[in-house]
Parts: structure tokens; C-alpha cells; sequence
């Protein structure tokens, strides 16, 4: 009689083999009734995983060539070429922080990656403020859009008044 422990199945040249009666686990792990219990040949328990596995992720990215050389191009390009946002029509001032900056400069894609829009189409791309981009979202580019993130831009142009005296 043959046996393997590859998913703990003991072969027999005449064929399969009865599994075996099912008896509670004992407190220790590596007992030799616990082992007959899950069928494994002579008494030894089942072969464990060395490590854990890695977690799979809840989503599959949309696309992701976000970070390639010929998105990064085209980046370039729309900044240089487009000094304006395509949705409030105010200017976009390049020297911004881009990660905090709510009027700072970002690349809008007119047809959402999330409805099949491809983010490395020249086509695609607009140059748009962040809180315009944000507010926007997946909608599609109508008159209130527009004017919803006119109002925004020029609410974050306002001087912030404070009561206090620096």
C-alpha cells in the first residue's frame, strides 16, 4: 500500500480506499487519532503551510497603466498646453501643492475610467482643478456641473477671514 500525504489521501493499487470513521479531535495536535480521523496514513497529522497566505484583494484595478511613461507624457502635455480647468474655466496655477492644494492641477478624464474611458488617450485627458475633478466624479459634463465647480473655485479664491490676530 502506497501513501502520500499530498491532501492527506492514502492510495491503493486496487483502488480507492474507504475513509475512515470520524473520531473527535484530541486537545493534541499531532495524536495519532486525530490524524485517522482526517484519514492520513500511519498516524501523522495533516502537512501545514509553512506561512500564511497573502489576502487577495476585493477588486481588480479598472486599469492600471496610471504609471506609465506614456501617461506621465501626456500629463506634461495637457499641462503645458491647457493653462485652464475645462470645467470651471478659471486658470490653474501650476505652483501649487498638488497633494493639498484644493485649486491645484489635475488631469480629468471626460469619459471615466469607471465606463470604459482610457486614462493614456490624448483624446480623454482635460486639465481640471482638483475640487473641480473631485466634484465632478463620474457624471457626465453638463451646465450644472459647470457652474456647481465654478462656485467651488471661486469659494477656495476667497481670502480666509479669522477672528484672529496673528
Amino acid at each position: 500500500m502506497l501513501s502520500t500525504h499530498l491532501a492527506c489521501a492514502t492510495v491503493d493499487p486496487r483502488g480507492p480506499v474507504a475513509p475512515l470513521a470520524f473520531q473527535p479531535r484530541t486537545r493534541e495536535p499531532g495524536h495519532a487519532r486525530t490524524a485517522l480521523a482526517y484519514g492520513c496514513p500511519m498516524g501523522l497529522p495533516p502537512p501545514r503551510r509553512a506561512g500564511r497566505t497573502p489576502p487577495q484583494p476585493r477588486w481588480t484595478p479598472l486599469v492600471d497603466n496610471l504609471r506609465t511613461r506614456r501617461r506621465h507624457a501626456i500629463l506634461a502635455h495637457v499641462r503645458a498646453t491647457q493653462p485652464d480647468c475645462h470645467l470651471c474655466g478659471l486658470w490653474i496655477d501650476q505652483t501649487l501643492d498638488a497633494q493639498r492644494h484644493p485649486l491645484a492641477s489635475c488631469v480629468d478624464e471626460l469619459v471615466p475610467r469607471a465606463y470604459g474611458g482610457s486614462p493614456t488617450d490624448p483624446g480623454n485627458v482635460a486639465h481640471a482643478h482638483r475640487c473641480c475633478n473631485g466634484s465632478r466624479g463620474t457624471q457626465p459634463i453638463t451646465t450644472e456641473v459647470r457652474e456647481r465647480c465654478r462656485n467651488l473655485a471661486l469659494s477656495h479664491m476667497k481670502p480666509q477671514v479669522t477672528r484672529r490676530t496673528w
